[in-house]
């Protein structure tokens, strides 16, 4: 090692001593005796240390790498740490060099693994006319700093009595420093270096005729490569006429218990190959071309005013060179299902912004044209032509060990939830990086203030409570395996429903203009982009009549399934469809029924009132939404300064219900899940009434869930109302829904049956002809009417009531209609299907309309369970 300092040699000697006096005290078995010393001329010192004392190999192609990381660790500690000016007093040290310390008088070019360095030899004169001469371990240590300088200034040829070196403590130091190199993965290996090893590619083109000996070392050479050496063994093996894979397996065992790969000396033996490559055996090459990655990395200095490059990777003065403007990699990037590995790099604009970028690895491969194209365009300025090569290098082999996840949607990623500037719960090492700009979830006020200017307004006041916990239930979908859907308020223009949509986005972010609300007017593309970035998360869109009939149902439908289209690529590969789950809060002046079929060309489905729920915004009964004013002369009052004040405080509640949710510890997030699950199912099982279909209970699952949020938000400080309050708001609008749908049964035979007797009131006379067949060659046939004992009856023919029966399971319908008394039946209790009429047989159904006018005789109706006839109670 070289230790320089021309401006104060005496400093070098003094630093040199330093460390020889303390690798004696640090490592047992050490003696001073077992160097060679050298005086350098007039800047410093130079001293040789064996490598057989800290248990090296000469010619390890990785060994000045070795070297300095082995100072490196060894001048962390006193007392080379500490400033020159402390070790020597009484000298005149000057200032500027007052605060190094032993390591920063240490010529670290001797290390490069580059080009080579050469060492003067003893005894050469130098260019200021002094000479390096060697000196004995007495002289060094004992002789004034002032005559040991002097002895350079003629050849000075010395008899040195060496002591043989030998293995010390410092063999500990050694192997720390290479396992952390042999901890470079060996399935990281780019085995293509092993193509460059003439004996490993002899004994891939010749396996058919391998030798016995050249087999073995060939197994040997791969041995330390461990399941994916096997793996090689057995396909450079199977061309061989006696190959087997339990063989081959057994001798590679056997390779590898010898516990050392191959070396090049005993390939010569059996194999002459060229002796150019100079190294130990053939994985060297690779670890070489590795180690070469390593000083290339080291090269490269991201400084405030530009990218810099070194070819002596810093350790020589002057000699780096600007490539670029501000150029850094703040770490590497994969997506989440481990493909798409990429650099995420910061660079700095002329007009002095940040810019993050992601650079795709793929795109890094031959001279990467299109990536520097890009970096340009961002801004980046090079400082000469050519530097483009300097960057690729920088890309390609100066990133951190950082590793950052990248996300195109916000949401869960397992255990972690993520938002654009905030990561919650158990995390590992790695980083998120969002890479979909969101304005929207943004935070503003504390939680306090928040509570204190819009929460505590809206205790007492049924609906904004109800809405509040519905903000924090996007969260809880994916946690607790409960489908996406949202809640539509539906009223008259004026009467509040802005105000909620801007309470609702409050509670997750914001901005002081229209707050965290987005509009209806848009495409149904354009809100697969929207529900991405709101993934497991509230999504508000006020005034669905800005939106044709067609986007509200697609986007309804596409918003519940969770999934939008998939498309083509330009390179005609298909993309992967975006994904997300997403709870909707809409308003509108009309239901999403009345929307989706105000222009008669659709049908609102009953899937799609289950996907989105219904709410009028008065209660059904033209109510207002603020039963409490707490003070404000009137609702609008209230209304305004709810309104304004979301414009100042928001985001808040989401954060801190998120952070509770977490926890500290994957444990805690799913103890709160199963809570939260077990309070869904016990507030659907408490208020969903006994006999309702499927799609009431689905609906009351919604709501339970509304009420498990909001539960939980109120038992951890966030909403400032009671849980047993949040659940019972909940309630009452649950009611409300019921009221508003009239009963409990499937909502699809509910509205068929309705479109059946509408269709007999209007066209009982016009569409159906007597049964005795007088003008049947009527437009449009419907059926056939007659009279039975006074009481009207009509058959209506397949076309007819399979036309009023679309979008219903037919045999469903059926079994309704008869179990209300509305069909013909024969004797023995089945539908009578066929009736002989002008002498054939006619296909249809018979139907009694007094069953549904209420004059049914002897035939008993069952009515449907009316909301108002339920009991809403018990202990939850």
């Amino acid at each position: 090692m070289d230790i320089d300092c021309k401006e104060a040699p005496f400093l070098a000697v003094i630093a040199a001593r330093t460390f020889i006096t303390d690798l004696a005290r640090a490592y047992d078995g050490f003696d001073p005796t077992m160097l060679d010393y050298f005086m350098s001329g007039s800047k410093g010192v130079h001293i040789r240390i064996p490598t057989e004392i800290f248990g090296g190999e000469n010619g390890h192609p990785f060994l000045p790498r070795l070297h300095r990381k082995m100072l490196e660790r060894h001048f962390l500690h006193h007392p080379h740490n500490q400033a020159l000016g402390m070790l020597a007093l009484g000298e005149s040290v000057p200032a500027k060099l007052k605060d190094k310390t032993v390591g920063d008088l240490v010529d670290e070019s001797l290390y490069c693994m580059g080009k080579g360095h050469l060492l003067r030899a003893p005894n050469v004169r130098r260019p200021d006319g002094r000479y390096k001469v060697q000196v004995s371990v007495e002289a060094f240590f004992e002789r004034d700093i002032d005559s040991l300088l002097d002895l350079t200034r003629k050849p000075n040829t010395i008899s040195v009595l060496a002591v043989p070196p030998t293995a010390t403590g410092m063999a500990d130091l050694y192997d720390h420093v290479l396992i952390n190199w042999q901890s470079l993965d060996p399935r990281s290996y780019n085995l293509q270096s092993l193509s460059e090893c003439q004996f490993m590619r002899h004994c891939r083109e010749h396996a058919e005729i391998l030798s016995e000996p050249e087999w073995f070392m060939m197994l040997r050479a791969l041995a330390p490569l461990g399941e994916k050496g096997l793996e090689l063994a057995q396909e450079y093996s199977r061309p061989h006429a006696e190959y087997a894979p339990e063989k081959t397996r057994a001798k590679f065992l056997h390779a590898l218990q010898k516990g050392y790969p191959a070396s090049c000396e005993e390939i010569q033996a059996i194999f002459q190959c060229s002796p150019r490559c100079k190294v130990r055996s053939p994985l060297d090459l690779e670890r070489k071309r590795q180690s070469d990655t390593v000083v290339a990395a080291e090269s490269f200095s991201p400084e405030k005013d530009g990218l810099y490059y070194s070819p002596s990777h810093g350790t020589l003065e002057g000699d780096s060179f600007k490539v670029c403007s501000p150029l850094k990699i703040l770490g590497k990037m994969r997506n989440t299902d481990g493909t798409g590995w990429a650099r995420l790099v910061e660079l700095v604009t002329p007009d002095a912004r940040n810019t993050r970028l992601s650079i795709a690895m793929k795109d890094c491969a031959g001279h990467g044209d299109s990536v520097l194209a890009m970096l340009c365009d961002h801004g980046l300025e090079l400082t000469g032509g050519k530097m483009g090569k300097f960057i690729m290098d920088y890309l390609r082999l100066a990133a951190t060990d950082k590793v950052f996840i990248n996300v195109e949607r916000l949401g869960w990623h397992g255990n972690r939830y993520v938002l654009p500037d905030a990561i919650f719960g158990e995390g590992g090492n790695e980083d998120i990086n969002y890479t979909q700009g969101n304005s929207l979830f943004k935070c503003s006020g504390e939680l306090a203030q928040w509570q204190e200017h819009i929460g505590r307004y809206c205790r007492g006041n049924t609906l904004l409570m109800l809405v509040s916990a519905f903000a924090l239930t996007g969260p809880l979908l994916h946690l607790c395996g409960v489908e996406g859907g949202g809640l539509h308020l539906f009223g008259p223009s004026s009467t509040g429903k802005t105000t909620l949509a801007l309470l609702a986005g409050s509670l997750c972010g914001g901005n002081e203009n229209k707050g965290f609300v987005r509009q209806w007017r848009s495409t149904h593309n354009a809100i697969e982009h929207t529900a991405v970035q709101h993934n497991d998360g509230l999504l508000v869109m006020d005034e669905s009549g800005q939106a044709t009939a067609d986007t509200v149902a697609q986007t309804i439908y596409m918003l519940s399934n969770g999934q939008g289209k998939e498309r083509m690529r330009a390179d005609a590969t298909q993309r992967k469809a975006y994904q997300w789950r997403v709870q909707l809060f809409s308003t509108g002046e009309l239901t999403m029924d009345e929307k989706i079929e105000e222009t008669g060309k659709f049908r609102a489905m009953a899937g799609q009132n289950v996907r989105v729920v219904n709410l009028p915004i008065d209660r059904g009964a033209g109510k207002n939404s603020y039963s409490c004013l707490y003070g404000f002369e009137n609702p609008a009052s209230l209304s305004e300064h709810l309104k304004d004040a979301t414009r100042h405080f928001y985001g808040t509640p989401l954060r801190a219900f998120l952070t509770d949710l977490c926890g500290t510890s994957n444990q805690e997030l799913d103890a709160n899940g199963a809570d939260i699950k077990e309070n869904i199912e016990k507030f659907a099982k408490l208020y969903c009434p006994d006999g309702s279909c499927g799609q009431v209970r689905r609906v009351a699952v919604k709501f339970g869930l509304i009420a498990a949020a909001g539960m939980f938000a109120a038992k951890n400080g966030i909403l400032p109302w009671t849980p047993d309050e949040s659940r019972d708001a909940v309630a009452e609008w649950f009611r409300i829904w019921l009221e508003g749908r009239g009963g409990v049964g499937n909502l699809e035979i509910m509205k068929a049956l309705d479109r059946f007797k509408d269709f007999f009131a209007r066209h009982g006379r016009s569409r159906f002809v007597e049964v005795n067949g007088l003008g049947e060659n009527m437009r449009d046939l419907a059926g056939y009417r007659w009279e039975d004992k006074g009481e009207q009856r009509f058959f209506m023919i397949t076309p007819a009531f399979n036309d009023l029966a679309k979008g219903v399971n037919r045999h469903e319908l059926l079994e309704h209609m008869k179990q209300q008394g509305w069909l013909l039946t024969s004797g023995k209790g089945s539908l009578v299907t066929t009736k002989w009429i002008s002498g054939r047989n006619v296909r249809g159904y018979g139907f009694i309309p007094s069953a549904w006018e209420g004059l049914a005789g002897n035939i008993e109706v069952k009515p449907q369970v009316k909301a108002g006839d339920m009991e809403f109670g018990g202990e939850f």
